[in-house]
């Protein structure tokens, strides 16, 4: 099941309806988001931004941030590269270096389904929340939010505090401004499964392009097989999960969905991979 009741505090009531959805296959996914030791370690320029309102943090050991959705995708690529594995995307007429801003012109998984590959690819929005709830039904793995009113406010959370890196915990008065940087992975409780921050510190991209009416109109089955056509002049905006190192609580829900547009580098926007098992 994915989505969030009715009942949530918070929750989408266009772009959240409870779904019942299959995955027909396992898959592994990242403990924590990918690192910047991790995104230099394949000898890649480390893209993110540490200054500004919203920034990463300066750690190798805090997300990577700051690169485009296409970005996301070839780094995946270049892992499964450096690992003996098939590549999942194939990009087309790229402009740019990878960890400069590159977008390309079209993006398309390289067999019938991405859930084929046998490389590191992103995870479908459909895996990303069936890892991030880890067989829980609460607006977080660690249970339900305890706030209630307008959502549309930065506040402190006791759930919150314990698994996540959000607006009320990142929050420095620096040059007259709230500021917030992404913080280390793995400093705050993981969900049953070991998985760590998938509510706060960066958000992630996801394979998927975003509809807010995506559960009603997507198969019930295996969601997200194929890349819609990613062209980028007429590209739609890709789904991003997780929330972020500013988001409020109730943008942390497991069953909150953002968006981004595929050309858009954001401090504290950054991602972890998955790959199918066989």
């Amino acid at each position: 099941m994915r989505g969030s009741p009715e009942c949530e505090w918070g929750r989408g009531r266009d772009s959240e309806p409870e779904t019942e959805t299959t995955l027909t296959h396992d898959f592994w996914i990242q403990q924590t988001e990918v690192t910047q030791a991790k995104w230099t370690s394949l000898g890649v320029q480390n893209p993110s931004r540490v200054e500004g309102q919203v920034r990463d943090g300066t750690s190798s050991d805090c997300p990577v941030g700051n690169m485009t959705w296409f970005e996301a995708l070839a780094f995946a690529n270049k892992l499964s590269d450096a690992k003996g594995l098939p590549r999942c995307y194939v990009l087309d007429r790229c402009i740019g270096d990878l960890a400069s801003g590159m977008v390309c012109e079209e993006a398309q998984q390289t067999g019938q389904s991405l859930y084929d590959c046998d490389g590191y690819r992103l995870p479908t929005e459909a895996e990303w929340e069936y890892a991030a709830r880890a067989g829980t039904r609460s607006s977080t793995y660690a249970g339900d939010l305890s706030l209630s009113g307008d959502s549309s406010r930065c506040a402190e959370d006791p759930t919150l505090n314990t698994i996540a890196w959000y607006c009320w915990n990142t929050r420095v008065w620096l040059g007259g401004l709230d500021t917030y940087s992404t913080r280390p992975v793995a400093t705050r409780a993981p969900n049953r499964w070991g998985l760590y921050d998938m509510a706060g510190n960066a958000g992630e991209w996801q394979n998927d392009a975003f509809h807010g009416d995506s559960y009603r109109t997507q198969p019930r089955t295996d969601p997200g097989a194929t890349l819609e056509r990613a062209a980028l002049a007429t590209a739609l905006a890709a789904v991003t999960r997780g929330g972020f190192t500013s988001a409020y609580p109730v943008m942390q829900r497991s069953g909150y969905r953002d968006q981004a547009a595929r050309h858009v580098r954001s401090p504290g926007l950054g991602f972890r991979l998955v790959r199918s098992a066989k």
